[in-house]
């Protein structure tokens, strides 16, 4: 890929799995030049993850390693390492996502890297950080973990629903480190480019996670108590902000938060005298019971066409399959063509530049297809 913003950069992607390869995708997505290293003979574990396309190739990897190479090195040996730095030579970042002190012990930390190319950007994706989850370093730092775990350790997990800790549908910590890893990366090329000098950016999938808390960590640090698990405004405290069945069994998700919206809503309702309880925390559960034998009278897409062209904050509630049809209608999803026929929805950037829009790149390298830059 040769345009878009980032047109020239050259990024080296050690990284395993979602958070880095997400975070590189970003960059590619914008015209950086994005190569994975990655081990021999079975290459990222993302190449072999089910669902497979119909080339045998995982369907996630297909989509988050898009428009990137690959160079097949063994960091544990001689040869890989120097090929590794080699590669350091001609790079603006290097992004990887192995536990503290490994790049070290393989010969390519941190130290060894910035003193042979003094503008490198090197990002280091980990679960607990440097410091390890409690702070203290040393052992607790090295221990593994992945996107459920992080969301545990944090409070993420017992937020929703009625307390019981559920795996969640979205990796947010695993996506959340990658899009604070991509804003501290492109912060520290800035700075490389006005100085020539680069810098280590780390993030771990615990801060990140705990960042997209702001409503639950304000109110926890304010109180010092940890908030009650579904019950603030935003996790199922309010009926107005909530989801509700239909007459054929389909759901409708409810976020009349603003009173100019609710008000509207339950005028259409028929019941406008509902709008006074919208706030009072002792008529919430009525209220809910209220909304709820009204909306599940009538089919989904009965309310949909009543409530149309109407500012009530109503919209239904999709399967993903369903998502990525609606998407496609307004230029989100784009198909792009496999290798052995047929085609893949791949979910566009979503950060639409006027001057220089990034665009999906093109189907993954082969496992050590490309001998560099």
């Amino acid at each position: 890929m040769s345009d878009g913003a980032l047109a020239g950069v050259r990024v080296l992607d050690l990284s395993r799995l979602l958070p880095g390869a997400y975070l590189t995708m970003l960059l590619a997505d914008h015209g950086a030049r994005v190569v994975k290293v990655e081990q021999p003979v079975a290459g990222d574990g993302l190449r072999s993850t089910p669902p497979w396309t119909t080339g045998g190739e995982g369907a996630a990897h297909v989509a988050l390693n898009r428009g990137k190479g690959s160079v097949a090195l063994d960091l544990r040996g001689e040869q890989g390492r120097d090929r590794l730095l080699e590669l350091v030579d001609d790079a603006d970042v290097l992004v990887e996502s192995f536990r503290p002190g490994v790049m070290e012990r393989l010969g390519v930390g941190w130290e060894v890297l910035s003193a042979r190319r003094p503008s490198l950007v090197m990002v280091s994706v980990t679960a607990w950080g440097a410091d390890g989850e409690d702070g203290s370093g040393g052992a607790a730092a090295r221990v593994p973990g992945h996107d459920l775990n992080a969301q545990a350790g944090t409070g993420a997990l017992l937020l929703s629903g009625d307390g019981t800790p559920a795996v969640p549908a979205t990796q947010t910590a695993d996506l959340g480190a990658a899009l604070h890893a991509a804003v501290g990366a492109l912060a520290a090329l800035r700075h490389a480019a006005a100085t020539g000098r680069g810098q280590r950016v780390q993030v771990s999938m615990a801060d990140a996670v705990l960042s997209l808390l702001p409503v639950a960590t304000s109110s926890a640090a304010l109180t010092g108590q940890a908030p009650e698990p579904g019950a603030d405004a935003l996790t199922g405290g309010l009926a107005c902000y909530a989801t509700y069945v239909c007459a054929d069994g389909r759901w409708l998700a409810v976020a009349a938060l603003e009173p100019k919206f609710f008000a509207r809503l339950v005028g259409l309702l028929g019941e406008p005298e509902l709008a006074a309880w919208q706030f009072d925390p002792g008529r919430q559960e009525q209220l809910r019971a209220r909304l709820a034998g009204l909306l599940v009278s009538r089919d989904r897409q009965e309310w949909l066409e009543a409530l149309a062209g109407e500012d009530t904050c109503v919209s239904p509630v999709r399967d993903v399959a369903e998502g990525l049809d609606v998407a496609r209608a307004r230029g989100a999803v784009v198909d792009v063509a496999l290798p052995g026929g047929g085609s893949f929805a791949q979910v566009a950037p979503p950060a639409r530049l006027s001057a220089t829009p990034g665009r999906v790149g093109g189907h993954p390298a082969r496992l050590g297809e490309d001998a560099g830059w």
